[in-house]
């Protein structure tokens, strides 16, 4: 499978500058034009350039992404159901969920420390680490596993899968995705499972640095990560190998996304930089913001939408303008 073409330079034009929004995660509508932003327990919606409402979520939010269906904004780990304005009763993700099928009970608790939906709104995975009682030394009450990542059901909580667990230090910086056909987790290493199985596909690699970010593409082929040692990497998910690996920025680099018609991986970094490669890593464009950039994401007609961090929170909407003349 041959590496994509692109454009050989791009330009990316400030479109807007929304100082009113907030959030650190985005997520694109399947139309196109409909996106949402999420900080921690709000969730601002909008259509385009213009704010349409804004909600409190009844959980801190982790990684965010609309339904297939265009009806839900997928929460992790709640959902938004937009035709009716409300967040839907789902059931709680607590500790009695997390510690599910162990021989023993634990006396502290599992917590979810982060989590990701599949498109379809049926699973939701979860990575959670043991909480020990308060007093006591970590570990010194419970000789299980300390952290687990996990498949549940989207309605019930139920565990449909233990991907994994055990005391292996993955860290707070788990990345996750679901795809249509395939789970991807990232810590310090990036392992695949196949979803509808539940069958470990393998760790395509040993990275030198934690994962801050991964963005899986719609169908599957594409995996992009970056990392706490400055790098950025594409990943074919189907021949597990990589495609390209970079070093993007001057700091962390933190946030990513893919746009795999036009061959683009945008990259945020705690630089204040976002920056815009070609598939095989070269970069197209640069454009600074001053603050960490923590989002990414891909809108309708070329639109790249980047969230940075500081005082004076913002999402800067841009243009992405490319050179037809690339390959």
């Amino acid at each position: 499978m041959g590496t994509p073409g692109a454009s050989s330079s791009a330009k990316l034009v400030r479109r807007a500058t929304l100082e009113e929004g907030y959030g650190m995660r985005l997520a694109i509508h399947p139309d196109g034009h409909r996106w949402a932003a999420a900080n921690h327990g709000a969730v601002t919606l909008y259509r385009d350039l213009e704010r349409t409402a804004q909600t409190e979520a009844p959980f801190a939010t982790d990684r965010i992404r609309f339904s297939d269906d265009g009806h839900r904004l997928l929460a992790a780990p709640y959902a938004y159901d937009l035709g009716h304005g409300r967040w839907e009763d789902l059931p709680l993700v607590d500790s009695q969920k997390l510690a599910a099928g162990l021989t023993k009970r634990p006396r502290g608790a599992f917590g979810v420390v982060n989590a990701a939906w599949s498109g379809d709104g049926r699973e939701l995975l979860v990575y959670a680490e043991y909480r020990p009682p308060r007093g006591k030394e970590t570990g010194a009450a419970w000789q299980g596993p300390t952290q687990r990542l996990l498949l549940l059901d989207g309605k019930t909580r139920a565990i449909r899968a233990v991907l994994r667990e055990g005391h292996e230090g993955w860290g707070h910086s788990m990345a996750l995705a679901v795809g249509r056909r395939v789970i991807a987790a990232s810590g310090e290493q990036l392992d695949l499972w196949d979803r509808a199985t539940h069958a470990h596909l393998g760790t395509l690699d040993r990275l030198a640095g934690v994962t801050r970010d991964l963005a899986l593409s719609d169908d599957d082929r594409w995996l992009a990560i970056v990392t706490s040692d400055h790098r950025a990497a594409l990943w074919d998910v189907e021949g597990r190998r990589a495609v390209a690996q970079w070093v993007a920025h001057d700091d962390d680099a933190l946030a990513t996304a893919l746009a795999p018609a036009k061959r683009l991986v945008a990259t945020g970094g705690n630089d204040g930089m976002v920056k815009l490669w070609s598939f095989s890593g070269q970069l197209l464009a640069v454009e600074p913001l001053g603050r960490p950039v923590e989002g990414l994401a891909f809108g309708a007609a070329d639109r790249l939408i980047a969230a940075h961090s500081g005082p004076g929170e913002r999402l800067v909407v841009f243009d992405v303008a490319l050179d037809k003349s690339g390959p």
